[in-house]
């Protein structure tokens, strides 16, 4: 679906969790359905989860409710700009060439064979440049706006959520458990008691076995020490305002680190984030094929409601991870949710930028016969 899968596990847990008060105290009552869905742009294809929570006496956690039981499943943007969501089985629909625009309120339709109808509206991210700064893995997202002729101001604020990855045998994703950053708008909410220097993969001996030792693999020491802070999955980042006047410049550097390496007018806007590994693999990858493995960088600017449902999400994992089982189990405090008509679950959107991690290039010639350059992510 476009979306991490380690949001998608706590997305379920916490989907059932909030449910199981409501079913339980009336096994009779109808279990309330369950709607998920989360656009991108990234394809044109936009899936939905429409499911219902199960009854006690039911072993599954989510139940899919079968095509025959809805009427209408509808994605607008506009009212000429619309799909029909058409069934793929095991509770996915999907609707085909629905490519949507930055800015843009879309709506989400689902009526049952029963009568109800659930409704949702969500607005898409506006456009942000994402990029990686060239020799370096230095990230920056930015959005200029033009505020006279030839002088233009940061915009913000804007939310975006950043992760890692590495292939595994088989394609498999192994996503970082824990991530650290540079950035000076770091939120906090998710940061753990662990430390870099607690971290064996990032041992300067282990990174080498692993093969992650290259031209540009350690440029991130001159930017952190023994005790940065780690986060937990993911790196949650809030851009917090326009920078425009000499004041607003002064509240914002409060924060900043001294950027020894990157010009003043970056040290506000670049960043570096760094996630775990798992090392075992990197190392036997290595030595089996002689290549490194594929590492990746994902960043994902959010609409605000979805970050909102997203940090909920992140908070109540947290205490389930801790191991606080009675937290986990009483604590009935409501996730966000935003669709109308009594349905649990989520719509949202968000724009997805990947960039692979060893970013070296090489050149090499394109059909027409022009020279073109590429990324090196072995």
């Amino acid at each position: 679906m476009n979306n991490f899968p380690i949001i998608l596990s706590l997305v379920v847990w916490m989907l059932v969790s909030s449910c199981v008060e409501t079913i339980v105290m009336d096994p009779k009552e109808d279990a309330p359905a369950v709607v998920f869905c989360v656009l991108n742009d990234t394809s044109s294809v936009q899936r939905m989860q429409l499911l219902r929570s199960a009854r006690p006496s039911e072993r599954e956690a989510l139940i899919p409710i079968p095509e025959e039981d809805v009427v209408r499943a509808r994605l607008y943007a506009t009212e000429t700009r619309s799909r029909d969501f058409h069934y793929k089985g095991n509770g996915t629909w999907e609707t085909t060439d629905f490519w949507v625009l930055y800015g843009q309120r879309c709506h989400l339709e689902v009526e049952l064979s029963d009568g109800q109808i659930f409704t949702a509206q969500t607005d898409f991210p506006e456009r942000w440049d994402v990029f990686r700064l060239n020799g370096r893995n230095l990230y920056k997202v930015s959005k200029k706006k033009e505020r006279e002729m030839h002088d233009s101001i940061l915009c913000g604020p804007v939310p975006y959520w950043v992760t890692q990855y590495h292939l595994q045998s088989g394609g498999e994703r192994h996503y970082s458990e824990f991530l650290l950053t540079t950035h000076p708008f770091v939120d906090r909410f998710n940061a753990t008691s662990l430390c870099f220097s607690d971290m064996d993969c990032f041992r300067s001996d282990v990174w080498e076995k692993a093969g992650m030792n290259s031209l540009y693999s350690h440029t991130f020491y001159p930017y952190l020490n023994p005790d940065s802070r780690l986060f937990w999955r993911a790196v949650r980042i809030f851009f917090p305002r326009e920078i425009e006047t000499e004041e607003d410049k002064a509240e914002n550097r409060k924060a900043l680190k001294d950027w020894t390496m990157i010009d003043e007018i970056d040290r506000a806007e670049l960043f570096f984030v760094l996630g775990e590994y798992d090392s075992d693999f990197a190392i036997r990858h290595r030595a089996e094929t002689g290549f490194r493995p594929e590492l990746f960088t994902e960043i994902r600017i959010v609409s605000n409601d979805y970050d909102q449902f997203l940090k909920d999400i992140y908070k109540q994992g947290l205490s389930m991870e801790s191991g606080d089982l009675f937290e986990t189990m009483y604590n009935r405090q409501e996730i966000a949710c935003n669709i109308h008509g009594g349905a649990k679950g989520f719509f949202g959107a968000e724009s997805i930028h990947i960039f692979p991690y060893h970013h070296e290039l090489e050149n090499w010639i394109k059909e027409d016969g022009t020279i073109g350059s590429r990324w090196i992510t072995r």
